[in-house]
Formats: C-alpha cells, sequence, structure tokens
C-alpha cells in the first residue's frame, strides 16, 4: 500500500513541473512590451527635450551676436532696425550696417534648422535713441520659443 501512495505523490509533483502555461507566457510578454514601449517614449522626449534646447541655444547665441555688432558701432545704431519675416531678402552690401543685417540673416538661415520661419516668428531688433535702449526680440517654433535681450547704452 505504500508504494501506491507513493506513486500518487510523484504523479502530483510532475503534473505541477510541467512548465509555465500559455496565458502566463501571454501576460509575461505584455507585461515587457508595456515596459519596451515606456522606455521607447522615455526615449523620444529625451530626444525632443536636447532638440529644443539646441536650439533655444543656437538662439541665444545669435541674439548675443545681434547685440555685440549694435554696440560696437553706436553712433550708427539706427541702422540696425530690422524686423526679419519670412519673405526677407538680402540687402545690397552698401553699408556696414546692410552687410551686418545680411549675416544675421545668413546666421539664421544656417543655424536654426528647425525653426528657420514659421508663420508667428518674430525676429527683430528695436532700438530707441532717445532713451539709448536696443532690443533684440525672438518667437521662434512658430511663437512658442520666446528670447528677450535688452540693452541700455551709454
Amino acid at each position: 500500500m505504500m508504494l501506491v501512495r507513493r506513486n500518487l505523490n510523484t504523479s502530483k509533483i510532475k503534473k505541477s513541473l510541467k512548465g509555465i502555461s500559455l496565458i502566463e507566457a501571454l501576460v509575461s510578454v505584455v507585461v515587457v512590451g508595456i515596459g519596451f514601449v515606456s522606455i521607447l517614449q522615455m526615449t523620444v522626449y529625451a530626444t525632443r527635450s536636447v532638440d529644443i534646447a539646441i536650439e533655444k541655444n543656437k538662439s541665444n547665441f545669435i541674439a548675443e551676436m545681434m547685440m555685440e555688432s549694435i554696440v560696437a558701432d553706436k553712433k550708427n545704431a539706427q541702422n540696425y532696425l530690422v524686423n526679419f519675416k519670412c519673405d526677407y531678402k538680402l540687402m545690397s552690401d552698401g553699408t556696414v550696417s546692410d552687410r551686418i543685417k545680411n549675416f544675421w540673416l545668413s546666421s539664421f538661415d544656417r543655424s536654426l534648422d528647425q525653426n528657420r520661419c514659421l508663420g508667428n516668428d518674430i525676429k527683430e531688433t528695436k532700438i530707441n535713441s532717445t532713451e539709448g535702449t536696443i532690443s533684440i526680440n525672438f518667437h521662434l517654433g512658430d511663437g512658442a520659443q520666446k528670447k528677450y535681450l535688452g540693452l541700455q547704452l551709454k
């Protein structure tokens, strides 16, 4: 009789050690798949954030370059009034200020890849000679990214 009982116990053990069922395998595949999708979404978000940061950094450099050009030629600051629109064309290279504005425009074209020219973009300089102030305004990325830079001339 003892032999029979042992055989019953071993048959129960064999049934429990057969392996994983199809449902368990599908659940584990779904869990792993959700993990991969979330990691891929994080990578896409991180890449997009880096691209936006690079564009902002480029616009900062261009704004500072524009401000330095105007400060270097204080006497002719009024000649640097400009509002770059999408249809803005290069000027004749008659004056120094025209050459510098052409350089600014080419800097926009070379540097700002994604946000070169969209509908709500603003790229302008404002110069108030009575107060001696200069301001540079950028609204890039269809107006979503804004950069303001101001300076008081003495």
